[in-house]
Protein backbone atom coordinates (compact mmCIF):
# COMPACT_ATOMS: atom_id res chain seq x y z
CA UNK A 1 0.00 0.00 0.00
CA UNK A 2 1.34 3.39 -0.96
CA UNK A 3 0.01 6.81 0.01
CA UNK A 4 0.99 9.66 -2.27
CA UNK A 5 -0.28 12.49 -4.41
CA UNK A 6 2.33 11.68 -7.02
CA UNK A 7 1.61 11.26 -10.69
CA UNK A 8 4.70 9.14 -11.36
CA UNK A 9 6.58 6.25 -9.83
CA UNK A 10 10.14 5.03 -10.22
CA UNK A 11 10.04 1.45 -11.53
CA UNK A 12 13.52 -0.08 -11.25
CA UNK A 13 13.59 -2.10 -14.47
CA UNK A 14 16.93 -2.98 -15.99
CA UNK A 15 17.39 -2.70 -19.76
CA UNK A 16 16.95 -6.46 -20.25
CA UNK A 17 13.65 -6.46 -18.32
CA UNK A 18 12.44 -3.43 -20.27
CA UNK A 19 13.24 -5.33 -23.45
CA UNK A 20 11.32 -8.48 -22.57
CA UNK A 21 8.40 -6.51 -21.05
CA UNK A 22 8.04 -4.44 -24.23
CA UNK A 23 8.40 -7.56 -26.39
CA UNK A 24 5.68 -9.27 -24.34
CA UNK A 25 3.35 -6.28 -24.82
CA UNK A 26 3.98 -6.43 -28.58
CA UNK A 27 3.16 -10.16 -28.49
CA UNK A 28 -0.09 -9.46 -26.67
CA UNK A 29 -0.99 -6.87 -29.32
CA UNK A 30 -1.01 -9.57 -32.02
CA UNK A 31 -4.64 -10.45 -32.52
CA UNK A 32 -7.03 -12.09 -34.90
CA UNK A 33 -8.96 -8.91 -35.72
CA UNK A 34 -8.66 -9.31 -39.51
CA UNK A 35 -9.72 -12.95 -39.20
CA UNK A 36 -12.79 -11.96 -37.21
CA UNK A 37 -13.66 -9.32 -39.81
CA UNK A 38 -13.40 -11.88 -42.60
CA UNK A 39 -15.55 -14.31 -40.63
CA UNK A 40 -18.23 -11.71 -40.00
CA UNK A 41 -18.32 -10.42 -43.57
CA UNK A 42 -17.96 -13.80 -45.27
CA UNK A 43 -20.47 -15.63 -43.15
CA UNK A 44 -22.86 -12.70 -43.00
CA UNK A 45 -22.93 -12.12 -46.75
CA UNK A 46 -23.05 -15.87 -47.44
CA UNK A 47 -26.00 -16.41 -45.13
CA UNK A 48 -27.77 -13.31 -46.45
CA UNK A 49 -27.36 -14.34 -50.08
CA UNK A 50 -28.34 -17.95 -49.39
CA UNK A 51 -31.45 -16.96 -47.45
CA UNK A 52 -32.36 -14.37 -50.07
CA UNK A 53 -32.13 -17.02 -52.76
CA UNK A 54 -34.29 -19.38 -50.78
CA UNK A 55 -36.90 -16.87 -49.67
CA UNK A 56 -37.18 -14.76 -52.80
CA UNK A 57 -36.33 -17.18 -55.56
CA UNK A 58 -37.93 -20.46 -54.62
CA UNK A 59 -41.50 -19.14 -54.52
CA UNK A 60 -41.01 -17.79 -58.04
CA UNK A 61 -39.90 -21.19 -59.32
CA UNK A 62 -43.12 -22.81 -58.22
CA UNK A 63 -45.43 -19.90 -59.07
CA UNK A 64 -47.78 -20.31 -62.00
CA UNK A 65 -46.71 -18.61 -65.18
CA UNK A 66 -44.62 -19.12 -68.22
CA UNK A 67 -42.05 -21.89 -68.10
CA UNK A 68 -39.40 -19.53 -69.44
CA UNK A 69 -39.86 -17.13 -66.50
CA UNK A 70 -39.77 -19.97 -64.00
CA UNK A 71 -36.56 -21.27 -65.56
CA UNK A 72 -34.92 -17.86 -65.28
CA UNK A 73 -35.98 -17.56 -61.65
CA UNK A 74 -34.72 -21.11 -60.98
CA UNK A 75 -31.31 -20.32 -62.48
CA UNK A 76 -31.06 -17.11 -60.45
CA UNK A 77 -32.15 -18.92 -57.29
CA UNK A 78 -29.61 -21.72 -57.75
CA UNK A 79 -26.96 -19.13 -58.56
CA UNK A 80 -27.71 -17.19 -55.37
CA UNK A 81 -27.66 -20.39 -53.33
CA UNK A 82 -24.35 -21.53 -54.81
CA UNK A 83 -22.68 -18.13 -54.46
CA UNK A 84 -24.06 -17.70 -50.94
CA UNK A 85 -22.86 -21.12 -49.82
CA UNK A 86 -19.52 -20.44 -51.51
CA UNK A 87 -19.12 -17.18 -49.59
CA UNK A 88 -20.12 -18.92 -46.38
CA UNK A 89 -17.69 -21.81 -46.77
CA UNK A 90 -14.94 -19.61 -48.22
CA UNK A 91 -15.33 -17.09 -45.39
CA UNK A 92 -15.03 -19.80 -42.75
CA UNK A 93 -11.96 -21.34 -44.42
CA UNK A 94 -10.29 -17.96 -44.85
CA UNK A 95 -11.04 -17.13 -41.21
CA UNK A 96 -9.50 -20.42 -40.09
CA UNK A 97 -6.31 -19.69 -42.04
CA UNK A 98 -6.02 -16.10 -40.81
CA UNK A 99 -6.76 -17.08 -37.21
CA UNK A 100 -4.18 -19.89 -37.27
CA UNK A 101 -1.59 -17.48 -38.69
CA UNK A 102 -2.36 -14.93 -35.92
CA UNK A 103 -2.00 -17.60 -33.24
CA UNK A 104 1.35 -18.64 -34.72
CA UNK A 105 2.56 -15.01 -34.84
CA UNK A 106 1.56 -14.50 -31.21
CA UNK A 107 3.32 -17.71 -30.13
CA UNK A 108 6.51 -16.70 -31.95
CA UNK A 109 6.40 -13.20 -30.46
CA UNK A 110 5.83 -14.59 -26.95
CA UNK A 111 8.72 -17.03 -27.42
CA UNK A 112 10.97 -14.13 -28.49
CA UNK A 113 9.90 -12.16 -25.40
CA UNK A 114 10.72 -15.09 -23.12
CA UNK A 115 14.08 -15.54 -24.82
CA UNK A 116 14.98 -11.94 -23.90
CA UNK A 117 14.48 -12.66 -20.20
CA UNK A 118 17.34 -13.96 -18.11
CA UNK A 119 17.46 -15.98 -14.91
CA UNK A 120 17.92 -12.69 -13.03
CA UNK A 121 14.62 -11.27 -14.28
CA UNK A 122 11.98 -10.81 -11.60
CA UNK A 123 9.00 -11.96 -13.57
CA UNK A 124 7.45 -12.71 -16.89
CA UNK A 125 5.81 -10.97 -18.54
CA UNK A 126 6.32 -7.99 -16.23
CA UNK A 127 7.48 -7.60 -12.65
CA UNK A 128 4.98 -4.99 -11.46
CA UNK A 129 1.39 -4.13 -12.29
CA UNK A 130 -0.26 -0.91 -11.22
CA UNK A 131 -3.73 -1.90 -10.04
CA UNK A 132 -4.99 1.67 -9.56
CA UNK A 133 -5.78 3.98 -6.69
CA UNK A 134 -8.49 4.92 -4.27
CA UNK A 135 -8.10 8.40 -2.83
CA UNK A 136 -4.38 8.71 -2.11
CA UNK A 137 -3.75 4.96 -1.80
CA UNK A 138 -2.07 3.36 -4.82
CA UNK A 139 -2.00 -0.41 -5.22
CA UNK A 140 0.66 -2.42 -7.03
CA UNK A 141 1.09 -6.13 -7.71
CA UNK A 142 4.64 -7.54 -7.67
CA UNK A 143 5.75 -10.84 -9.17
CA UNK A 144 8.81 -11.01 -6.96
CA UNK A 145 9.59 -9.91 -3.39
CA UNK A 146 13.10 -8.72 -4.34
CA UNK A 147 11.61 -6.47 -7.01
CA UNK A 148 9.03 -5.15 -4.51
CA UNK A 149 11.90 -4.24 -2.17
CA UNK A 150 13.77 -2.49 -5.01
CA UNK A 151 10.59 -0.61 -5.88
CA UNK A 152 10.13 0.45 -2.24
CA UNK A 153 13.76 1.71 -2.13
CA UNK A 154 13.31 3.64 -5.40
CA UNK A 155 10.15 5.25 -4.01
CA UNK A 156 11.16 5.49 -0.33
CA UNK A 157 9.52 8.90 0.21
CA UNK A 158 6.14 7.64 -1.07
CA UNK A 159 5.89 4.15 0.40
CA UNK A 160 4.10 3.68 3.69
CA UNK A 161 5.44 0.70 5.59
CA UNK A 162 2.90 -1.46 7.47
Amino acid sequence: MVRANERWWDVPYCDACLGHAEAHERARAVNAGPANLVLGLGVGSGVLLTLSGMMCGLPGVFAPGELRNRATVAVMTVGMLVIGLGLLIGGVRWYQNLHAAAVQRQRRATKRARALASARCCGLPIAVVYEGWHGSVHTFWFANTDFAAAFARANAAKVVRP
